[in-house]
């Protein structure tokens, strides 16, 4: 029954990696609040979510708007020299791509998807003319791969789904050249009982193709011996105990929050059988009582009907006591919330560690405005791990972006790119074979900008030590503060303005004689 559902090992040790990202884990566990089951077995109302916020932080650290790399177009690479023409017709190419397939939103997927799971599969496509990016969840993909380990030679997809007869179907597409096939869906009952022969299956739509243009990636998989698994691993990948562990304590200490937050009314000098009428009676307990009423039946069980109400605490209720009587709150100290608070912020270090995480409070930053130097140390962990990412993702944003191209240069029907007739020439000179040009290059930018005291402390600095003499040239300096005060590079204006200026002067001082 499970095979006929989905099934291997592999799909759900996934498929647990997911639900740990996205605040599913403890589905079909008891309630939290259910008293009749081991507090250790329950599900906890109180999740961290670190997996997702972590991962978040990262992705944005590297594939952010202001992150993001610079694209540049190689001259020189395998495959040959292109001319000053053919090498502005290919920027203005990727530069395209890029805008169109929306890269840096489908980059920081891609990203999220490897630290959430530990594989990532990118299927470049053209659909209608249109270039499309798409991320296959890999529990639904099957590669096959060359003696190499890293060449691939085919991708299954195989994705079950419910349809209109109340049925599960498998849907299978197979993409191995020189043939793209989908097949016919196939009941999933069938599959439970003996093996599909998917050679007997119609094939119901069918394209060819030269190469698979799937991408598979295995995150931060191992140097040594790294390709002999399919999978990568993902960044929570081991730490499930520990996550557990931290949102089972905050579920206690929302637990020891309701009960000491709301504290209880108690009286003295009442006899609480023969003056249970003495105050107004609350809610009467159900007959179905849940666990949240028997946890408090030992408290309410003298109350009228003997069914488990409680007093009622209101000012327009009227408490009639016996002379001697009294009536107070009874707070506790917290000693309790104290010990779990410690526990939570223990188990949030440790976790964290292992991720090479900083969540930085903002509370303990300040208002005030933080040097780049001051951050780079505070999140030197952080950005060691980020540095890495850029390594490998950036390598594989240049694959992504390669295997776009040589799907458009190697497609002699309609693509809808405005730059792609004057990079046609250049097309098929770097991507005439199957082999990667390697032809983009990445530069990246610094993870904080400096702050206004850094740039004005350096420049004074600098002039200092050239003795008072200007260390920048007008268009040097006007680069430097453009970004911040939203202004244009060019100086051609500014210059001119300048020369003017200094002609108006010259004929004022020098007269008519110059």
């Amino acid at each position: 029954k499970l095979r006929a559902l989905g099934e291997s090992e592999r799909y759900w040790r996934i498929q647990r990696l997911r639900r740990l990202w996205h605040g599913a884990y403890y589905d079909g566990r008891p309630s939290f609040w259910d008293a009749s089951v081991p507090l250790r077995e329950r599900a906890p109302c109180v999740q961290s979510m670190v997996c997702r916020t972590a991962g978040r932080r990262l992705t944005h650290l590297v594939f952010g708007d202001r992150a993001f790399p610079r694209l540049k177009v190689s001259s020189q690479a395998y495959g040959g020299a292109l001319d000053e023409a053919s090498q502005g017709a290919m920027t203005a190419l990727v530069e395209e791509v890029t805008r169109t397939t929306h890269l840096r939103r489908v980059m920081r997927a891609i990203l999220g998807e490897g630290l959430e799971v530990g594989t990532v599969c990118v299927l470049v496509e053209l659909v209608e003319g249109a270039l499309s990016l798409k991320l296959i969840p890999a529990e639904m993909c099957t590669p096959t791969f060359a003696a190499n380990g890293r060449t691939r030679d085919g991708l299954v997809i195989e994705r079950k789904l419910l349809h209109a007869d109340g049925k599960l179907y498998i849907h299978r597409r197979e993409i191995s050249p020189p043939r793209d096939c989908v097949y016919a869906p196939v009941a999933a009952e069938k599959a439970a009982h003996e093996p599909i022969d998917w050679d007997k299956v119609p094939v119901i739509a069918e394209a060819p193709c030269a190469f698979v243009p799937a991408i598979w990636h295995r995150h931060n998989a191992e140097p040594i011996y790294g390709d002999t698994s399919i999978d990568g691993h993902a960044l929570a990948e081991g730490l499930e105990d520990e996550i557990e562990a931290m949102d089972l304590a905050l579920s206690q200490l929302h637990r020891n929050a309701l009960y000491n937050g709301e504290p209880q009314m108690i009286r003295t000098g009442v006899d609480p059988i023969e003056d249970v009428g003495a105050v107004p009676q609350g809610r009467i307990a159900r007959s179905d009582v849940n666990a949240f009423d028997r946890m408090f039946r030992s408290i309410t069980k003298y109350a009228a009907g003997g069914g488990g109400g409680a007093s009622v605490k209101s000012p327009q209720k009227v408490w009639n006591l016996p002379v001697g009587s009294d009536a107070k709150l009874l707070e506790s100290s917290g000693a309790g919330a104290t010990i779990i608070e410690g526990n939570v912020g223990q188990l949030r270090r440790v976790v964290l560690d292992a991720m090479s995480i900083v969540l930085a409070d903002p509370e303990q930053l300040g208002t005030g405005e933080r040097s780049a130097r001051a951050l780079s140390l505070m999140m030197a962990p952080m950005l060691a791990h980020a540095d890495d990412l850029r390594v490998e993702y950036g390598s594989l944003l240049g694959t992504v972006l390669e295997m776009a191209l040589r799907l458009v240069a190697s497609t002699p029907g309609v693509v809808y790119l405005a730059t792609l007739e004057a990079a046609r020439g250049a097309l098929a000179q770097v991507y005439r074979s199957l082999s990667p040009a390697r032809r983009i290059e990445l530069s990246w930018g610094e993870y904080f900008e400096p702050s206004w005291e850094e740039v004005q402390a350096a420049v004074t600095a600098a002039q200092t030590a050239n003795g008072n003499r200007p260390i920048a040239t007008l268009a040097e300096s006007r680069a430097l503060v453009a970004p911040l005060l939203n202004l244009s590079a060019d100086t051609a204006t500014l210059e001119a303005e300048e020369a003017g200026g200094l002609d108006a002067m010259a004929r004022v001082i020098g007269g008519d004689g110059g």
